[in-house]
């Protein structure tokens, strides 16, 4: 049983599908699908074709040169048939497979890396540019009174120093800032909404 390519799109074609094509110099074209015995017909460029395995090999979208792609390759001259040799590449083939496989993934990892990177730049550049919109309108004004907080605070050290009647001042004076603080807040809302 033989496993044919497609001559147009480089395809596998298994036995009793396909198109075969005999020009009048007895050369013959082996074809996957109408899709491709048409495109020949119209006499289209593989390369030029953009879903083509030529194609895809020609832009750099798949590994191109690669030892264990020259395993699939046809021969033209027979080689002398030997037992040991045959039995030797027959227990290869899986070897030679899995190698091909994990080539062409981290080939494909390798390319689509460029991508990842690009997107991520992107989203970045999003971010900054349009924080308004992804900033929650009570999380700015969380982050101010907590940046209050943290300068007010004293520390243990001090705060064992200082008479219970400073510390009573201290608190007065914080709440009559913030009181002042949510008076001007509410003009502007006023202000804004007249």
């Amino acid at each position: 049983m033989r496993i044919y390519r497609c001559w147009f799109c480089s395809s596998p074609i298994y036995p009793g599908h396909g198109i075969l094509f005999v020009r009048n110099d007895c050369k013959e074209f082996r074809f996957c699908r109408g899709k491709c015995h048409k495109a020949f017909k119209k006499h289209k460029n593989p390369r030029k074709v953009r879903w083509t395995k030529v194609s895809r090999r020609v832009r750099g979208k798949e590994l191109t040169d690669d030892l264990s792609q020259t395993f699939e390759r046809k021969r033209n001259s027979l080689l002398k048939y030997e037992r040991a040799a045959v039995k030797k590449i027959v227990d290869a083939v899986p070897k030679i497979d899995q190698i091909k496989h994990k080539r062409e993934s981290a080939f494909i990892k390798k390319r689509l890396s460029k991508g990842v990177q690009l997107r991520r730049e992107e989203d970045i550049k999003l971010v900054n540019t349009q924080m308004h919109l992804i900033e929650a309108p009570g999380a700015k004004r969380k982050r101010e009174l907590m940046d209050i907080d943290s300068e007010t605070d004293l520390s243990e050290e001090e705060t064992m120093d200082l008479s219970f009647t400073e510390l009573e001042k201290e608190t007065s004076k914080r709440k009559a800032v913030d009181k002042s603080k949510t008076r001007v807040k509410k003009q502007k809302i006023a202000l804004e909404a007249s």
